[in-house]
């Protein structure tokens, strides 16, 4: 259990006095304990504010299966929003597909600002170190454009990201230690979280097929056959490119165009296109490989 810290509590209680429709962008590695300060944040928040809540992290996600990111609207304390709003991502790591996952956190946020929250809280992933991390964060945050943007660290090992802000006057930086009582997960836990959370979603599946001659289809580059599509995670989308479902592939047939796979309740003839990620399961959602 992480201990609310009382530095958080003082920084909130500055957010709360403030009447504006603040962004607020936090980041750190994983198992940093940011994840539970925007827990907090929301809760402490929603005794005055509506919430957007964005989730940023394909891996280790709180809002819908992994491979995706995805944001979840909350009234008030009492009138919790039961819709989630997901973006596929395409893999559980932001470094092999830098461009869906910040074109996903954009949609997210502009379909947030259309429910009018008076506080939007944005998680990001654990991909915070190193040069390609660093790039994809500042560019995150030059499309964000958070009012704050608060930052968990040990020492100073995000300020390379920070330090393309200092001169300027938005976002605001906060920084907090890492809490002492963080305990970090395993590779092997973090891999048994990813496998609960697919077994969860493909738990009651049907069997649907579409004609790929007619809807468009996109994502990682494959050649169009049998071998390439088997199990193969797609995402199938609506008319803003939101996730109406996931999908495990059956089988592809090349000569009539259809494809066959397994996914929870769909809205068929609301999908204008595929997906296609780096992620093979089997029927039951365990991770066979991936690309």
């Amino acid at each position: 259990m992480i201990i609310i810290q009382a530095e958080w509590k003082e920084f909130i209680d500055e957010l709360l006095a403030r009447r504006t429709q603040d962004v607020i962008y936090v980041i750190g590695r994983s198992d940093s304990g940011k994840t539970t300060f925007c827990k907090y944040l929301i809760e402490s928040f929603l005794k005055d504010f509506s919430v957007a809540y964005i989730d940023c992290d394909p891996g280790q996600s709180t809002i819908g299966p992994p491979t995706t990111t995805g944001m979840a609207f909350y009234r008030n304390r009492y009138n919790i929003e039961d819709k989630e709003f997901l973006m596929f991502a395409g893999s559980t790591s932001p470094a092999r597909h830098l461009l869906q996952n910040l074109t996903g956190i954009r949609v997210l946020l502009d379909k947030a600002r259309e429910m009018n929250p008076g506080k939007v809280v944005i998680d990001s992933s654990g991909f915070v170190i190193g040069d390609a991390a660093l790039e994809f964060q500042y560019n995150v945050i030059q499309t964000v454009r958070p009012d704050h943007l608060v930052i968990f660290q040990d020492e100073d090992e995000l300020e390379g990201i920070a330090r393309n802000f200092y001169k300027r006057a938005f976002p605001i930086i906060k920084r907090f230690k890492v809490p002492p009582s963080v305990k970090p997960r395993s590779m092997v836990e973090r891999q048994l979280y990813r496998e609960e959370k697919f077994r969860n979603y493909f738990k009651v599946v049907k069997e649907y097929s579409i004609n790929l001659r007619e809807i468009g289809i996109h994502g990682t580059v494959v050649s169009m056959n049998k071998a390439t599509l088997r199990n193969r995670l797609i995402s199938l989308n609506d008319d803003e490119g939101l996730v109406l479902s996931l999908g495990i592939v059956i089988d592809y047939e090349k000569d009539s165009g259809i494809l066959s796979f397994f996914s929870p309740t769909l809205e068929i003839n609301r999908v204008t296109s595929i997906q296609t990620g780096d992620i093979f399961l089997d029927p039951s959602g365990k991770e066979i490989r991936s690309a």
